[in-house]
């Protein structure tokens, strides 16, 4: 009876001993599938200097938001770039929006027949004709602090913002909450960048172009970034 015992404790230690090495081989897996995912995890951020993401690709920023409504619609996704000018730009349409330009941007090729990211600017801002009067859209090339494809210069496409607003300014002014939205664009972006008046330019001022045409009042937008840094709130100020 007492042999018969110890069989059976003997079974039951090996059983043990069995269910014991399986737990550590299962958490031995756990482990090298959570080591595999954060290595894949890794390398496609390391990767991720030849991509954008999925709402970038659309060329948004997430939604329609005016400046001034939140500084959400300007701020960018990552550490902010050393940008030195800001270059205004007209779409010289009559309607358009961030979408309808990043499509016809996708089929551009650059000068070593590379494909465009996508659109070229930005920011956008609506006329009243495929978007808002006067709303103001971050593109992935804010979002992501990246060089725009807007200058036909290389030194102005890697520190100048680009800032297009929908119109055809050959024929007409800009509208009036275009004007007002990108005062208070312009303001940020120069005090964050300490970005001087002279250093605002239209696009005609670095390529031989009518853009940002002729009924474009630049030097209004000039004057409303002078002294621009004393009337901004502290938190505004990039250091």
């Amino acid at each position: 009876m007492a042999k018969h015992i110890n069989h059976d404790e003997q079974v039951i230690n090996s059983f043990r001993k069995l269910f014991q090495r399986l737990l550590v081989v299962i958490g031995v897996c756990c482990v090298l599938v959570a080591v595999r995912s954060i290595t894949a995890h890794v390398v496609a951020q390391e990767n991720r200097s030849w991509m954008i993401s999925g709402a970038a690709i659309r060329g948004l920023s997430g939604g329609h938001r005016k400046t001034t409504d939140s500084k959400l619609s300007w701020m960018a996704e990552v550490e902010e770039t050393e940008w030195q000018y800001l270059v205004i730009h007209h779409s010289a349409t009559k309607s358009g929006s961030a979408e309808s330009i990043h499509e016809e941007h996708l089929n551009r090729r650059d000068a070593q027949g590379n494909p465009w990211l996508g659109i070229g600017y930005h920011f956008v801002i609506g006329n009243g004709q495929g978007m808002p009067d006067g709303t103001v859209q971050a593109t992935f090339r804010w979002k992501e602090q990246i060089h725009g494809a807007h200058s036909g210069s290389e030194v102005f496409n890697a520190r100048g913002i680009g800032i297009c607003l929908i119109g055809n300014f050959e024929d007409s002014q800009p509208s009036k909450a275009q004007i007002y939205s990108l005062k208070s664009l312009v303001k940020i972006l120069s005090a964050r960048h300490r970005i001087t008046p002279e250093r605002l330019v239209g696009h005609a001022s670095v390529k031989a172009t009518a853009c940002p045409g002729k009924y474009f009042p630049l030097n209004e937008i000039r004057r409303a970034i002078s002294k621009t840094e004393d009337r901004l709130a502290p938190g505004l100020i990039r250091k």
